[in-house]
């Protein structure tokens, strides 16, 4: 089923279009409020939360296409809205290993990639959860500044600290454990490697 089919689904009212949408995205929502919250029971609980209220929220969906990307910010924005109500940080010592990107070839390369990956996302999870937030929509949803600023309902200039402070607190944990230049040499990066280098080249967020 199309997502302009799925929508008009979920539009009609009852149980067939959440099932549907469940059941295509709901690895995708799951991943993006654990991005923030580093905790798999709440992550969990946000991910029901999000696909509760879509059958009410549908309608505020502009673009059929961005359905998905759609379900990721309503699924940060309840994990951030979680998180304050608690006030405080939730963290989760075990990083969640799923969405690693191997490299083809060889078993040893294989490996490496995912070491790095991991490497990565330790750095990340150590984050505050609001910079975490714009990280997230940056690299992963590929928002603009502007988007960003829209969803999270923040100044476009806040955005860009986050993303700045976030990425120098990346370096930083790199630099201490030795382990920059061996992501920055790598030809093939995928994000959130990315990250690293835009810092250290100083290439302008656009």
């Amino acid at each position: 089923m199309c997502y302009e089919e799925l929508i008009e689904t979920l539009k009609a009212g009852g149980t067939d279009g959440l099932r549907l949408a469940y059941e295509q995205f709901y690895r995708s929502v799951y991943q993006a409020a654990f991005f923030i919250l580093r905790d798999p029971g709440l992550a969990e609980d946000v991910t029901h939360d999000v696909f509760l209220k879509l059958g009410e929220r549908i309608g505020q969906l502009r673009d059929p296409a961005k359905l998905e990307s759609w379900l990721c910010q309503m699924a940060v924005n309840s994990a951030r809205d979680l998180l304050r109500r608690r006030g405080r940080n939730v963290l989760c010592a075990e990083i969640r290993d799923e969405g690693v990107a191997f490299a083809e070839g060889s078993p040893e390369a294989a490996t490496e990639k995912q070491e790095q990956s991991s490497i990565l996302r330790q750095c990340i999870s150590r984050l505050p959860p609001d910079y975490r937030s714009v990280i997230y929509l940056r690299f992963y949803l590929d928002q603009s500044i502007e988007q960003i600023s829209a969803t999270l309902d923040i100044p476009s200039g806040s955005v860009k600290s986050r993303l700045s402070r976030a990425k120098q607190r990346i370096r930083h944990w790199l630099e201490r454990d030795g382990q920059e230049k061996r992501l920055q040499d790598e030809e093939d990066i995928d994000e959130p490697t990315a990250i690293v280098k835009i810092e250290k080249t100083g290439k302008e967020i656009p």
